[in-house]
This record gives structure tokens, sequence and C-alpha cells, in this order.
């Protein structure tokens, strides 16, 4: 262990104590863990006096070592077996869930069964206060961010990280086609930064996917062919889709269709993109022109008439989608309220009030709520099914 995180043998007996004490004493077992865990040590520093140990079952909790979206990791000692450990403890949301518990626990289950250099060792699962806890293997080191304050870091150093996620996210984050780091994802700011590698890498990277789909497009076109006739068969264009007015010729129909329409006033891909237009060589005229539910057009600055002009957007979409479809086709829409002039509209009726302007039939809607990243209430997203009558 570290010099400043030494547990001598009487901090340790102590601290057994401490344990024992929590069985009798309803206040240790606290539902914000790290709340209580801070009020110690500012309690301590007011007073002068050391902290007692903050206790999480049989593991003394030395340090918080990080977050994420699965709960919070902290550095901890077992008394028991005397080692440092590193004690994931999910945050209560997630403990709270019957299904999210019995997940974690498979997972804990499944890593304590493997023995590999790149996998650490998972020791204990178990639950303090209603939390479900993963004590594992301490693994000393420097974290990300630490090691990126550190110095530049050139390509070689990224190329050398041994863990190929670590280093694929790393080549990623630092070519040339990031064109901003924002906590608010809203925010389209801007400003320089020095080149870390060199460019087009993440270019080349979604150059090799395309070309690997339209490989893969073009063996599924031929093993349907060899079917034989009778087959709807996908209609692959080998041509660049910035240059093509539609994907599919007219004579094609689809079975389905599963599409996710933009969210109407929630984005503003024009703007959100302007610094890419060049570098493609895309004609942003033709963005602003085409783009359906963009912020511009139903912001609370635009007048009347956003509520109709985003109707007829949807109306339109849907038509397209029908001109596609035949007798028994049916269509799946992945759609999220709208921000109309300030106000939410219900996608999923929306979508029910105009589908039959297209010739489409609403027939159910599955919906689910999801946080609002600019604040308020939360807003629905909803998988909507529409046919043809």
């Amino acid at each position: 262990m570290d010099d400043e995180e030494t547990l001598t043998q009487d901090s340790s007996s102590a601290s057994r104590s401490v344990v024992d004490d929590a069985d009798r004493r309803a206040p240790q077992a606290f539902a914000d863990f790290e709340g209580q865990r801070q009020k110690q040590l500012i309690a301590a520093a007011i007073f002068g006096r050391p902290a007692q140990p903050t206790v999480l079952d049989r593991y003394v909790v030395l340090r918080r070592v990080g977050a994420g979206g699965m709960g919070v990791v902290y550095a901890a000692y077992d008394n028991e077996l005397e080692r440092r450990v590193a004690i994931k403890l999910v945050h209560l949301a997630r403990s709270h869930s019957g299904d999210a518990q019995a997940r974690v626990r498979r997972e804990a289950q499944a890593m304590a069964r493997l023995s590999h250099p790149n996998v650490i060792t998972v020791h204990d699962v178990g639950e303090f206060d209603g939390r479900v806890f993963v004590a594992m293997e301490y693994v000393k080191g420097q974290d990300l961010r630490s090691w990126l304050k550190a110095a530049p870091r050139s390509l070689e150093e990224i190329r050398a990280v041994r863990d190929a996620r670590d280093r694929r996210a790393l080549e990623m984050v630092f070519s040339a086609i990031v064109v901003k780091f924002s906590r608010q994802r809203s925010e389209t700011a801007e400003r320089s930064s020095g080149k870390r590698i060199r460019k087009g890498l993440v270019t080349e990277f979604f150059v090799r996917k395309g070309r690997e789909l339209c490989e893969r497009w073009a063996a599924l076109d031929r093993a349907l062919e060899a079917r034989g006739k009778g087959v709807h068969e996908p209609r692959f264009v080998l041509s660049d889709a910035r240059r093509l007015p539609q994907t599919l010729s007219g004579e094609y129909r689809c079975d389905l269709i599963l599409t996710s329409p933009p969210y109407g006033g929630t984005y503003d891909y024009l703007a959100h993109h302007a610094r890419r237009h060049a570098w493609l060589g895309i004609n942003p005229k033709q963005l602003r022109e085409g783009e359906i539910g963009a912020r511009r057009d139903l912001s609370a600055g635009k007048g009347r008439g956003r509520g109709e002009h985003w109707d007829r957007q949807i109306v339109e979409t849907l038509g397209a989608m029908r001109a596609l479809m035949h007798e028994e086709s049916l269509a799946v829409l992945l759609v999220g309220d709208a921000e109309v002039g300030g106000r939410r509209m219900a996608a999923d009726r929306q979508l029910e009030r105009l589908a039959p302007e297209a010739e489409l039939e609403f027939v159910a809607a599955a919906s689910s709520p999801r946080p609002d990243w600019r604040g308020g209430p939360p807003r629905k997203e909803h998988l909507v099914a529409l046919r043809v009558p």
C-alpha cells in the first residue's frame, strides 16, 4: 500500500470495530454513500481530528477513484484478506432495478471465471444498503486524464498503448476530424488546437467501412438473384451518395422500413456541421432547403405557423415512405417529442393524426421517457408502427 494510504494494525483494528458498530448503529447504513463520506472528511478537517474510516460492508474505503455511468469506484482495503481492492458501487437508480441488479451480478460472475492479464479479477459481489457493489482487483496506475495532462502525446505514444480499445479511442479523439470538444452538446463555439496525429486517419476508417458495406450489399444482391425471380431484391447503386437524388429506384418496394426522423425543433444540422461542408464537398444550400425539423425553423422566435410547418414536413416524409411500400409493408419509426415554438408536441399523436394524409394506418406505439439535456421535464421517445391500409 502507498504510505499515504497505509493502514496500521491499530487503524485496521479500529476499522473492524467500526464495522461491528455499523451493525448496531442505523446511521452508518446511509443512502447517499458519497455524501456521507464527504461529511466525515469535512468534519475531520473542521475539528482537527482524524477522519473515521468509511466502511462499505467489510471494506474500508480509502479514496474515490472515479465515476461513470454505472456507478462510483473507490480504492478500499479488505481487512479480512489484508489486500487493496477497487470497489464499484452501482448507482442507486440502477440498484433499485431488479433487471439491472441481476445483470451486474451476471457480469461479475462471468469476469470472476476468467483469468487473463487484460481482465481485472473480481473478488466479491454483494449488496450494501440496497446498492450492489463489486469488489475487484486494484490496478495501480495513472488515469487517462492525468496521462494526457502530463505532456503532449505523439502518434507513436498513442500507438504504444497496449489495450486495443483504449488505443483506438485515443486515435479517434486526436484525429484531425474532431471539430470541437464541449461539455454541452448544443454549444457550437469553435477554437483552434494543434493537430496531434496525421490528418485523415478517421476518414480512412470510414472509407474502409463504407467499402465493406458496399461489398456486403453486392454479395447479398448476388445471393438473392441466385434464388430466382419473385424475391424483393435490394438494388444497390454504386455511386457517390452526395450526387444521388435518391437511394432506391422508383420501382423498388420495401417489406420493412426502419427509420428515425429528426426530433422536431431539437437540432440544427446545418449549423452543427458548418465546418464540415467544405471538407466533404457538400453544398450547404441543399441541406438548408432540405433539412426537416430544424431548430432554426421551429424555435419560439419564428412567428406563427411553426406547428403547421412541422406537420407538412412529416406528411411529406410519410408520403416518400409510402411510395416505397406495398400492401403488406410495415414502417417502424423511432421518433421523439418535438419542441415547437417552445412547447412540446407528442410525436406518437402527431403520427397517428397525420398518417391517413399519406395513405398510411397507425398500428401501435411504445413509449419511454428520456431526460432532456437542455433541462426541464423528460421528453418521450416512441417506436411507432405504420402500415398500408
